[in-house]
């Protein structure tokens, strides 16, 4: 009986990490801040605009934004137009320097247009705006501390998540969304609305996340390490009572 409650623990803490890492394969773009703007999934390197910096991210580095000019920009690509048919999720981490007031987090849209989507800040709230609809969020996004956030649309519904917490939902129906605009990380594709603070792991999907998706995304790196170092303990155990 304990060595069958030490298996299913095992694939328990197994399927948690398998979950984390599909969640991060399956972005068809991943812009994860070690020291550069590459995309480490995708084809889509941005270009450092301004004097953007890196800090010690969630995983490995992050991007430092001054909000003063800095952001990071990705050229246009097929890849980048989404649509209804095929759905489209953001997510990342971020800790904001100072409370957050109207700040762009993500940004393939005209300004004031309706040609596309991006993922932001507004009035300290977290707002997604694919098309002509827009949903925010109803928490207030804390200064000085890592949050992640995410934003879905299904082709049906737009979807806001904090820390793995589904915040809001709204119906849309949007028949077309892409456009020629750059990608830009940290300001809208004017050059305003910076974000000043640290951005990272930037993720762009394809399709909508699911609820327990966006949760594979959630847990720090320390979780991570907990959880492994928790699976070789219990093998280690229950390796040493089978072999009694």
């Amino acid at each position: 009986m304990k060595i069958s409650k030490t298996r299913t623990t095992i694939t328990i803490l197994m399927l948690s990490l398998i979950g984390a890492h599909s969640a991060y394969s399956a972005a068809i773009s991943l812009w994860s801040g070690n020291g550069n703007a590459l995309d480490s999934v995708g084809g889509n390197n941005g270009t450092l605009v301004g004097d953007t910096t890196f800090v010690t991210g969630i995983v490995g580095q992050a991007f430092s934004l001054d909000g003063d000019g800095d952001y990071i920009e990705v050229a246009d690509d097929n890849t980048l137009d989404l649509t209804s048919a095929t759905g489209v999720s953001i997510a990342m981490w971020i800790n904001p320097a100072s409370s957050p007031t109207s700040n762009r987090l993500l940004d393939k849209i005209t300004a004031g247009g309706t040609n596309g989507y991006l993922l932001d800040i507004v009035g300290g709230k977290l707002r997604m705006i694919v098309g002509s609809t827009l949903i925010t969020g109803t928490t207030t996004i804390p200064s000085g501390v890592n949050s992640h956030v995410a934003g879905t649309f299904d082709g049906t519904n737009i979807t806001l998540y904090l820390n793995g917490v589904q915040e809001a939902t709204a119906a849309a129906s949007i028949a077309n969304f892409a456009n020629s605009n750059t990608l830009r990380i940290g300001a809208d594709s004017s050059g305003a609305n910076p974000f000043h603070g640290i951005i990272d792991e930037v993720q762009l999907f394809d399709s909508a996340l699911s609820l327990s998706e966006v949760g594979t995304l959630v847990p720090e790196p320390s979780t991570y390490a907990f959880a492994f170092g928790s699976i070789v303990l219990l093998f280690s155990i229950y390796y040493k009572r089978a072999h009694r």
